[in-house]
């Protein structure tokens, strides 16, 4: 009971500060009332919970949701931010690769999930090295999906027997 009211106090106090500040109309930083720092903030407290308690149960969503909440803020603000497809994958993979470091498994989904988010991130630049090598390997920007579809049904349906 004392690891969920932890989780419960952090979430609180956490909320409880947003919301004080919106209604007394302090300004901070640009965007400080947006839901993105409003989901900053229930990342924090999984994290701040998961360091605390040493939980790592908790250490998987906090870093997803402190993720996509900073990820989603600077949108439009950072030139070199991936876009989403790539963006998701990339934060999704560095935090499976986290947990995973902190929970000494699982290391594999995160790398996959990294590799995958780095290729989208680089896409068009392949995709024009590739045509500019050969033309006719311009379907490879319509088909290259393909691939991921079969070794994700391999992966599901033959690799279990």
């Amino acid at each position: 009971m004392r690891r969920a009211s932890a989780f419960s106090a952090f979430a609180l106090t956490g909320t409880g500060i947003y919301f004080l500040i919106q209604n007394m109309e302090l300004q901070l930083f640009e965007n400080q009332h947006s839901w993105q720092v409003f989901i900053m903030i229930i990342g924090g407290a999984f994290l701040f919970h998961s360091f605390r308690d040493k939980d790592t149960a908790f250490l998987l969503p906090g870093l997803l949701l402190t993720g996509f909440g900073g990820y989603f803020l600077l949108l439009g603000k950072v030139s070199w931010l991936p876009s989403f497809p790539a963006a998701l994958l990339l934060i999704s993979g560095v935090s499976l690769l986290a947990a995973g470091a902190k929970q000494k498994s699982g290391y594999q989904n995160g790398m996959l999930l990294v590799l995958l988010g780095t290729f989208l991130y680089f896409f068009t630049g392949i995709v024009n090295w590739l045509v500019s090598i050969s033309p006719q390997l311009a379907a490879v920007e319509k088909y290259w999906p393909i691939p991921l579809i079969i070794t994700g049904f391999y992966l599901l349906f033959l690799k279990r027997r």
